[in-house]
């Protein structure tokens, strides 16, 4: 982990480290869906700032919403899913399919038809179900670091 994209072990990864064979997959599935999955880094970011609000995972949150910050979104935005807003001043069609997707997924454990044609045509399948793969690594992520 230390020798890959991250630079370090830390975070999640420390408390991973109970179980090495878990931990190492874990660290690759992320390398994949933080650095290489199909969703652009904007979106990526904003979905892990859904995932840190929803599960409370402070640490989550406070590592990302810089990130988010220096992808372009605006910190009205950024405020606002941080507060679990339900009006969020958007500047971006993207970002709020983005979030209606994350949301409503983390929410009720399903997207709704409306919502998940929306997420597809901006996605297309293959982004639609790495975002999906997102939520559940951050989802992990928030419970090891909780």
């Amino acid at each position: 982990i230390a020798s890959g994209a991250r630079g370090g072990v830390g975070g999640p990864f420390l408390a991973l480290l109970g179980s090495p064979e878990l931990c190492a997959r874990v660290e690759q599935l992320g390398v994949f869906v933080r650095y290489e999955c199909s969703v652009p880094m904007r979106l990526r970011e904003l979905a892990i700032l859904c995932v840190g609000q929803h599960w409370k995972a402070d640490v989550e949150w406070y590592a990302h919403a810089p990130i988010a910050a220096k992808q372009g979104v605006p910190e009205a935005v950024i405020q606002a899913i941080g507060t679990d807003a339900a009006d969020i001043p958007f500047d971006s069609d993207a970002d709020r399919v983005v979030v209606g997707f994350v949301r409503a997924l983390l929410r009720t454990g399903a997207v709704p038809d409306e919502e998940f044609a929306a997420a597809q045509a901006l996605l297309g399948e293959k982004g639609t179900v790495e975002l999906t793969g997102l939520v559940g690594y951050y989802t992990l992520l928030a419970f090891q670091l909780k």
